[in-house]
């Protein structure tokens, strides 16, 4: 098999370098085409059936000697967090940007979908920019399946660069952790915060 490939490369070759040379940088501008689904342009793209690699080279060396299987990285996928095996803790991040323009929100969502099932085992507020309150008086909430549930309403003024301590789920202590059991948002409640930047981290695994 291998000497008939050989043989068939060579044939071609010769075919090649026969061809007069308008002829053969026509042929050299064409892409090479196998069975119609594996493509290389001139361009240096790969496409497999309609979809161009953009992976580069050192991307997908990455992978380079790697021994997890579909199934292992598929665990990556909230979606698919079910069943048995191995789960690596799961970050989930969200942000907030106040403004002068808003004061009062109730449950606003930053964006941080959380799946159903899913045991919040910590909360971390990471405060970018410090919170001003109208007259020192702004209060946050956080929650994520219920009213507060992450975090109590408390003065917003008074936040440091980094505030866990009124965090509900502490990662220590199991007794505190939450369990979600509808697919739900990290929200937000404020009464009275016109200026900062949040952070809203939470850590957790998926449940049964």
């Amino acid at each position: 098999m291998k000497k008939t490939a050989s043989f068939l490369f060579a044939i071609m070759f010769i075919v090649l370098f026969m061809l007069p040379a308008s002829m053969l940088a026509d042929v050299m501008s064409r892409p090479l085409v196998m069975r119609d689904r594996l493509v290389i342009d001139t361009g240096g793209s790969f496409v497999i059936g309609t979809v161009t690699m953009t992976a580069s080279s050192a991307e997908l060396n990455l992978l380079d000697g790697a021994t997890v299987t579909s199934a292992e990285i598929n665990r990556l996928d909230e979606s698919a967090m079910t069943g048995d095996g191995k789960f690596a803790p799961f970050f989930m991040k969200g942000s907030y940007t106040f403004t002068d323009a808003i004061t009062n929100l109730s449950h606003q969502s930053l964006g941080v979908a959380v799946p159903n099932n899913f045991i919040i085992q910590a909360a971390v507020l990471d405060i970018g920019t410090a919170m001003v309150g109208t007259g020192n008086t702004g209060t946050l909430a956080i929650a994520v399946t219920g009213a507060a549930d992450i975090m109590a309403a408390i003065d917003a003024d008074t936040l440091g660069s980094t505030h866990t301590n009124s965090m509900i789920p502490l990662y220590g202590d199991p007794a505190t952790w939450i369990k979600t059991t509808s697919a739900s948002n990290v929200t937000i409640s404020t009464v009275g915060v016109t200026q900062g930047v949040i952070n809203v981290t939470i850590l957790g695994i998926p449940g049964n």
